[in-house]
Parts: C-alpha cells; sequence; structure tokens
C-alpha cells in the first residue's frame, strides 16, 4: 500500500486475513532535484529583486494555494510586530479577491509596504527563486488533511535549505521538531508565530545546519527518490517489464 504519509496509511490499512499486513510505503510530492543547476538563479528570476527587498532585510515568503484555511491572515496580523520583517506571497492569482483582502489589512496595520504579492514562477525554478529568503512559513489552519502529510512546499522549502516557520499541525510539526528545520506555533496565534519567526531569525544558521547532517533527510525528499520507488512497486506488479529508470521530468 502507498500513501502520501505513515500517518494517513496507517489509517489505510486492509487486513485481508489476520496473518498478513500489507507493506507500507510512504509516497512523497517532493521536487525534482539536479545539484548540478538546482539552485542557479538567473537576475530575472531574483525574490528579493523583484520585491525590492535588499539582501540585509529579513524576507518571510509563502509559495502556493490562497484561502483562509491557508491561514495567511495570521502571518500579515504579525507584521506590525515584526517591524523590519518584509513578507512575499508567490501565490497563483494575485489580483484574487482574498489577496486583495490580505493587502488591504496589510495597509491597515502599516505594513503595506512590507507585503510584496507575486505570480508563480516555472516548477524548475521554484526551489532557486524561494532561495533567496530568510524564512519559508506555513500557517495552516488545522484542518483533517492539513495534519496528514508533509506538503508540496514544505519539500520546495527545504531543498531551498529555508528555515521553515510551520503551524502546529501534526505531521509537520513532528517532522520539524524531529529534524530542527524550524520553529513550530500554535495554528492562528500571532504572538506565537512572532515568537517562532523572531526564534529563527535570531539564529538561521542553526535551523539551516539541519539540511547538512549525516542523518539530512534531503537527499530522500526528491521526486528521483520517490520514482525510484514507484518503478520498484510496478517491478512487483508486472515483473516481466524492465525497470524505466530515473530521470528529470
Amino acid at each position: 500500500m502507498a500513501s502520501i504519509a505513515g500517518y494517513f496509511g496507517s489509517r489505510l490499512v486492509i487486513r485481508p486475513n489476520a496473518n498478513s499486513t500489507p507493506a507500507m510505503i510512504d509516497m512523497l510530492n517532493a521536487p525534482p532535484i539536479d545539484r548540478a543547476d538546482g539552485l542557479a538563479v538567473t537576475p530575472t528570476m531574483d525574490l528579493r529583486q523583484r520585491c525590492g527587498v535588499g539582501a540585509a532585510q529579513p524576507l518571510l515568503v509563502y509559495s502556493g494555494s490562497t484561502s483562509i484555511q491557508r491561514g495567511l491572515d495570521t502571518v500579515v496580523r504579525a507584521l506590525p510586530r515584526l517591524p523590519d520583517v518584509h513578507l512575499a506571497l508567490v501565490v497563483a492569482d494575485p489580483p484574487s479577491p482574498y489577496v486583495r483582502q490580505l493587502s488591504a489589512a496589510a495597509v491597515r496595520f502599516g505594513a503595506g509596504d512590507r507585503l510584496h504579492v507575486l505570480p508563480y514562477v516555472p516548477y524548475e525554478d521554484v526551489v532557486a527563486f524561494l532561495s533567496a529568503a530568510d524564512v519559508g512559513v506555513i500557517p495552516i489552519h488545522h484542518w483533517p488533511n492539513h495534519e496528514l502529510s508533509l506538503i508540496t512546499k514544505f519539500f520546495e522549502y527545504s531543498h531551498a535549505r529555508l528555515p521553515i516557520v510551520v503551524s502546529d499541525v501534526k505531521t509537520m510539526a513532528e517532522t520539524v521538531r524531529a529534524t530542527g528545520q524550524g520553529e513550530v506555533f500554535r495554528a492562528g496565534d500571532v504572538a506565537d508565530f512572532v515568537r517562532a519567526v523572531e526564534s529563527v531569525l535570531a539564529d538561521p544558521r542553526r535551523y539551516r545546519a539541519a539540511y547538512d547532517k549525516p542523518d539530512s533527510m534531503l537527499p530522500t525528499w526528491t521526486w528521483q527518490t520517490q520514482a525510484e520507488t514507484l518503478d520498484s512497486i510496478y517491478q512487483q506488479l508486472v515483473p516481466d517489464r524492465p525497470g524505466i529508470g530515473v530521470a528529470l521530468p
């Protein structure tokens, strides 16, 4: 049985008989990574340049879908308490009503000049683009699907070697606490989000160091590794067919 996370898969186990338990395989929605050029940032793809934010200014980034349950209002409401911090939202639809609400809120809070809304970039540039930030944020609320897995942006932030500030949704919070790659805050709690961000910005190298530990998960958090797992499953199902090998999309 393949699932997006062990926590999720354990709830899907079907026992055909009392003496048989299906093998569990986690499949992760991890990005394709080519270390030869995976972090090459061209001038046209520079996050800080597009935001007009200097190298010395703290920059948070959120990349992904926008909706109330994503918790972005928590981050915007925190900006007045983080007076030197900028926030980049890399989103599918910058002019959407919800994004406009966030921008208007930032203006009301006196932080309109520190909120930067940008469109998506090509998927092969995402990791490099995000790497210019100081912190990747995942402020999502407690919903059943949010508790279950490591989501796409989690892996993108990780390969960008960003410290991650994540809400206390089960699987991601447990992972961040175990790896030391970031801080966890109570979902929807602005003060606790501020605490987490300030902790990371006070010593970012401590959190980035998690990615270079001997037991770092980065080598397994790639599409290439996931493809090898899928290939092995297919070969077990159709043993007379040769494996397809693994290549970047």
